[in-house]
């Protein structure tokens, strides 16, 4: 009997733990995009603007089609001094 007891109580508990998640879940504001709103958005043109953020961070030898034109290689000696 306690080893059964036991179980349902592990069990009991479980479903506590995971209706408490679900509540506060719930209760988090989560703004919700509508179709209409993220038709508005246009997601090609941010995921090109992040990359191009990304290309323009980059240090060392860059390569010949950088489209960064103001970036230049960089950092080529930076362990120089250590020996590395």
């Amino acid at each position: 009997m306690g080893r059964s007891r036991d179980h349902h109580h592990a069990a009991l508990v479980a479903l506590v733990v995971i209706g408490l998640q679900l509540l506060l879940c719930s209760m988090s504001p989560v703004p919700m995009i509508t179709s209409a709103a993220a038709a508005q958005f246009d997601y090609s043109d941010a995921l090109m603007r992040s990359l191009l953020y990304f290309e323009g961070q980059r240090s060392g030898k860059l390569p010949s089609d950088q489209r960064v034109s103001w970036r230049g290689d960089s950092a080529l000696n930076d362990s120089s001094s250590a020996g590395v």
